[in-house]
């Protein structure tokens, strides 16, 4: 497979992905969710929270 083969599969994939609006939603949503994961050592108040909720 050469890699004007991968970008072109790639970009047809796209092309037919982005034609679907839960498929969009849904990237976005995951997107929400993956960034939420990455700036969580900031948002939590004190590092002693996470255990304090468990109660």
């Amino acid at each position: 497979m050469k890699w004007i083969d991968f970008k072109a599969g790639i970009q047809d994939f796209w092309n037919e992905f982005k034609r679907v609006k839960f498929g969009l939603f849904g990237l976005i949503l995951l997107f929400i969710f993956i960034l939420t994961i990455l700036i969580n050592p900031y948002i939590v108040p004190f590092p002693k929270a996470s255990s304090r909720w468990r109660d």
